[in-house]
């Protein structure tokens, strides 16, 4: 999407140009990418969750998502690992 919706505008009588104002739809290729990399994170720090521990509630839920408390190592290990590419 990105090479076909990207437009150049010269510089005045030179020979360079800069990148100018893209198509609408060139704009889908910065958002797209990052809402799916946002629903994989929330889909597997929901089911790491619901496969803890401890009873799900609220607290002992944010608990487990944000921190990996109550979960085994492997899980644990998996959803640091995906916060930290995320972050």
């Amino acid at each position: 999407m990105l090479p076909i919706g990207a437009q150049a505008v010269a510089i005045g009588d030179t020979d360079f140009c800069f990148s100018g104002p893209g198509k609408p739809f060139s704009r889908a290729v910065t958002f797209v990418p990052i809402m799916h990399e946002t629903l994989v994170f929330v889909a597997t720090s929901w089911a790491f969750m619901r496969r803890s521990y401890v009873d799900v509630n609220v607290k002992n839920g944010v608990s487990v998502m944000i921190l990996g408390r109550h979960l085994p190592a492997f899980s644990k290990s998996i959803l640091h690992d995906g916060q930290a590419y995320y972050l």
